[in-house]
């Protein structure tokens, strides 16, 4: 419960700061069907890694052991947030970017998505937080 607690305070301490790093803006629907297939996969990587750390957490085992199991997902995750920065450099300091999915609107943050990319570099490197 306390590795759970520390994840939400971190959470929220970088929620508070996301306007301090993003352009204050609306956010940017996407409309392009290559944009959207380029931010789905991302996004699609992102909370499946993310979820499965956090079921890694849940199920009692020590971050170093749940961050470092997912490394190589965090890694190629880099590379296609990375990629997709390159191709779309406006989207790096939107405030949120969102899609229409059937009948549901997807979005994410890119700020969120870089520090997560940051925190994994290493994944030994959360110790240092």
């Amino acid at each position: 419960m306390h590795k759970l607690v520390r994840i939400l305070v971190i959470a929220l301490a970088c929620g508070f700061g996301q306007n301090a790093y993003a352009v204050w803006s609306k956010p940017e629907k996407l409309t392009d069907p290559a944009a959207i297939e380029t931010l789905k996969n991302v996004r699609d990587l992102f909370f499946a890694t993310k979820g499965r750390v956090i079921t890694c957490l849940q199920n009692g085992r020590s971050d170093q052991d749940c961050f470092c199991e997912n490394k190589k997902n965090y890694t190629y995750l880099n590379k296609l947030a990375d990629r997709m920065f390159e191709k779309y450099p406006s989207w790096d300091t939107a405030l949120e970017l969102r899609y229409i999915e059937g009948e549901t609107v997807k979005s994410i943050m890119p700020q969120e998505l870089k520090r997560q990319m940051k925190f994994k570099e290493n994944c030994v490197s959360y110790i240092f937080l």
